[in-house]
């Protein structure tokens, strides 16, 4: 680990793929929602035209030609809705079918947060389970560790041509040793009966078919939920991944 840690979190209904070389990270089509990057110092707006414009955007760390490869670890496995890659029975989805696509480096940790009871039926499964609500992250944080405080990061908007939306240095606010980058996608009002979640579920999963054959209950209260609609967040990883993020749990 480096001097320092740069934390990357993401609250609201997203889905990630892990690739070879990154993370793929598809926010669906929801009704009424908004989203937003902020830093300690601004909060800016993305997607604004969506969905009459599709929107692609890319988190990169500045002049850096290259670096070694970061091996990501899950710290609470159990608590994350990993599914195997190879149960897509259809092309990654294309950026106007989501509200937008990002595309981020490997971080070397991920924590899954704000875990709330869920019941999954998952059909497309020769054992699709019982229907136990289990507790899972609706909410995501990816930690990079940080080589010094001189690292500039940049969020590029990448739907025609690389403009920078907003430039983050790594240099934290002291004491801290930590710099923070949140992503959020939600609506203006609380959940009513959990139709968001239900909504916000039903399109991560309508983007990877299968998956929206799934048997869906949310068991968590009401009182709890504000903005963000509590949608399990769905972690794609390849079955060798998969393996070594098992053994380490």
């Amino acid at each position: 680990m480096g001097t320092g840690i740069l934390s990357v979190s993401f609250y609201g209904p997203f889905v990630f793929d892990f690739v070879k070389d990154g993370v793929v990270i598809y926010a669906p089509q929801c009704d009424g929602h908004f989203a937003s990057v902020q830093t300690d110092y601004e909060e800016i707006g993305l997607a604004l035209q969506a969905p009459q414009q599709p929107f692609r955007y890319q988190l990169d760390q500045k002049n850096i030609t290259a670096q070694k490869a970061r091996v990501t670890s899950l710290y609470n496995f159990d608590q994350i809705l990993v599914v195997d890659s190879a149960r897509r029975r259809a092309k990654a989805p294309d950026p106007s079918e989501c509200e937008f696509i990002l595309r981020i480096p490997r971080p070397d940790q991920v924590i899954g947060l704000v875990a709330d009871p869920v019941s999954v039926i998952q059909y497309d499964l020769q054992n699709p389970g019982s229907g136990i609500p289990e507790h899972k992250a609706t909410s995501m944080r990816f930690n990079y560790w940080l080589a010094d405080d001189t690292e500039v990061w940049e969020l590029l908007d990448v739907t025609k041509s690389k403009t920078i939306v907003l430039a983050l240095s790594a240099k934290p606010i002291p004491p801290s040793t930590n710099v923070q980058l949140t992503f959020r996608y939600a609506m203006g009002a609380p959940d009513v009966e959990h139709k968001d979640a239900e909504q916000c579920f039903r399109e991560m999963r309508n983007l990877f078919p299968p998956l929206g054959a799934w048997k869906v209950r949310f068991e968590s209260p009401l009182e709890n939920h504000l903005n963000d609609c509590h949608a399990p967040q769905i972690v794609f990883a390849t079955l060798d991944e998969l393996a070594l993020w098992t053994k380490k749990k």
